[in-house]
């Protein structure tokens, strides 16, 4: 009888979470700004074909960095889940927030459960009605949710940024 590999859970966390990084450290950088007319969404993106950004329901935009088809599963995901609730609900209930917070959870189901996570970040910004209040959301490979008051980046130069 053969004796299973032991890896420690911290061990084994810490082994998704640096490899997850990598993958995004890859990525070309996106940003995201929020000024008094709306918010910019800006990114590194040499191919015409493949898209960063996107709108993904009544003004909330969505951009994504890392691996491309991982982000655009999500993407294609988050504009489901927006149709739906605003054809279940009322179209005033589709936020920004009520989509990163769905991101975010899926995101840490793939990171806990999967052996490989999805090596992605995003960024998701809604404008105001009234252009008051821009939101800004960022949510880490590991499904952690992030608000961002005035800027937001992800990617390889972040840092940077």
């Amino acid at each position: 009888m053969s004796i299973p590999f032991y890896v420690a859970p911290e061990q084994l966390v810490r082994d998704k979470a640096e490899f997850a990084r990598k993958g995004i450290a890859r990525g070309r950088s996106i940003v995201a700004v929020d000024y008094a007319a709306g918010v910019l969404l800006l990114a590194e993106n040499p191919s015409t074909a493949l898209h960063k950004i996107s709108e993904v329901y009544d003004r909330i935009a969505f951009a994504g960095v890392g691996k491309y088809n991982e982000f655009e599963t999500l993407r294609k995901a988050g504009i489901r889940q927006a149709d739906l609730m605003g054809y279940l609900y009322s179209r005033d209930d589709v936020t920004a927030m009520s989509l990163a917070t769905q991101f975010a959870q899926t995101m840490g189901v793939i990171f806990t459960r999967d052996p490989k996570p999805f090596e992605v970040e995003l960024l998701l910004a809604e404008i105001s009605a009234d252009g008051t209040e821009h939101r800004l959301f960022r949510v880490t490979y590991d499904g952690t949710l992030f608000e961002e008051r005035t800027d937001g980046s992800s990617g390889g130069k972040t840092d940077q940024l």
